[in-house]
């Protein structure tokens, strides 16, 4: 007879195994990545490529853990509660009982999980591992797009040439939200310390051309960065060159 304990103790050494390989796993991946890329574009597409290919995989890799561990996603998105190891196994493992104990199978879908339960700790231990990397991934390649270097001060500076330049769509967004994104787009940079900065330089041109530095900092991560915004670097460029002449 199958109890609730075996599911519990299968996803918890499942999911502790994973926990246990991934960090070795995940850096055995970014090693080769990094030695295939040409520069830093090249790697962002190569990282892309790769998690493009994970999430196809992901969303093939259909099985019984998988699909509760995703109820209690939703479950979570859906109420207050707080994401928890215990009740995530403990909502997991009720949810595999109740699969074990109905009786509105079909019998090719009864077998087809009857089998999942022969392997179900390696079953755990492949799609959180597979989870956990894919995550990992979108973590790395959110601190390569998002690293900056640029001050608070330079970010307000950056901000206005993209919203004057019409680079950047303000509309139906609040000046925290804004600013918000701005600091999100440079690494979490203070938004109070950017508003600021904003504040102080939007309505005053000689305020600004007083500092051709920064107009020149954000010059050069504008186009090594978001060449794409090529509005917003013209009208940098042309503030710049006021502010030295």
């Amino acid at each position: 007879m199958i109890t609730k304990k075996y599911f519990t103790d299968a996803i918890e050494a499942g999911e502790e195994r994973a926990l246990e390989v991934v960090n070795t796993v995940f850096k055995m991946e970014i090693s080769r990545i990094e030695q295939e890329a040409l520069d830093e574009d090249h790697l962002k597409n190569l990282i892309s490529q790769y998690m493009s290919k994970s999430i196809n995989s992901s969303s093939q890799q259909m099985n019984y853990y998988k699909s509760s561990y995703e109820a209690y996603i939703d479950l979570l998105k859906l109420t207050s509660l707080e994401e928890t190891k215990k009740d995530r196994i403990d909502f997991i493992a009720t949810m595999l009982l109740s699969y074990y104990e109905s009786k509105d199978y079909e019998p090719e879908e009864r077998y087809c999980f009857l089998n999942e339960l022969k392997n179900l700790e390696n079953i755990v231990f492949e799609t959180t591992l597979s989870r956990l990397k894919s995550k990992g991934f979108k973590s790395w390649l959110k601190s390569i797009e998002t690293h900056s270097d640029l001050t608070a001060k330079e970010i307000a500076y950056q901000e206005f040439y993209m919203r004057e330049s019409k680079d950047y769509s303000s509309t139906n967004k609040t000046w925290t939200q804004i600013h918000d994104e701005f600091s999100k787009m440079n690494g979490d940079k203070s938004p109070k310390n950017i508003e600021t900065a904003y504040n102080k330089i939007r309505n005053d041109e000689s305020e600004r051309l007083r500092n051709p530095k920064a107009i020149l900092k954000v010059i050069n991560h504008m186009t090594k960065h978001l060449p794409q915004h090529e509005k917003t670097i013209q009208l940098a460029e042309k503030e710049y060159n006021k502010s030295i002449n």
